[in-house]
């Protein structure tokens, strides 16, 4: 419901539902693919009309304004590869961490530094996340699957009492 305020500063209250009589049209398929082809070629013309403005622009620069407008295009793509950089070793290091939950960072630095990561950047800057995922299968190993040590590598290399009172014991020097 919406309130509305009415003339004379009265609020009046209408349903947002639709009402008898009121039931949203349908289209038949072809009216609906005229209209997307319509669409289409409206955007195609925009297209080419850009690019005619862009060259006639172009032409009509000075030698100082287009090497400005060069720089700043070399400086948009040097940008554009240091995101895209930066967000393929975010994806390396994600993609690394799904195949193998055991890796930890050094691992996974140990890997890019071998990665040439620009591979898997576009001119465009966008990062290409399917290569990423085929390339940590290849690179990054498979999980063992043991348990990992949380002793810190402070471990003797002794199998562990599953008995915790056993266990409480030996720390507390009652025993073994």
């Amino acid at each position: 419901m919406t309130v509305q305020e009415a003339p004379g500063g009265q609020e009046q209250q209408q349903s947002q539902e639709p009402q008898e009589g009121n039931e949203p049209k349908v289209y038949d398929e072809a009216y609906v693919e005229n209209l997307r082809k319509e669409s289409a070629k409206y955007r195609t013309q925009r297209n080419e009309f850009k690019t005619q403005l862009e060259s006639v622009r172009t032409e009509k620069m000075t030698p100082d304004e287009k090497m400005i407008a060069e720089a700043e295009q070399r400086g948009r793509a040097a940008a554009a590869l240091d995101h895209g950089m930066a967000l393929a070793r975010t994806a390396f290091d994600a993609a690394a961490g799904r195949r193998n939950p055991e890796l930890n960072s050094k691992d996974v630095e140990d890997i890019l530094s071998i990665v040439d990561l620009r591979k898997f950047v576009g001119d465009d800057g966008k990062v290409n996340t399917e290569a990423i995922q085929k390339a940590a299968e290849r690179l990054v190993p498979a999980p063992t699957g043991r348990v990992p040590d949380f002793e810190g590598g402070q471990g003797n290399g002794t199998p562990r009492s599953t008995d915790m009172n056993r266990t409480i014991r030996k720390l507390a020097g009652f025993g073994q």
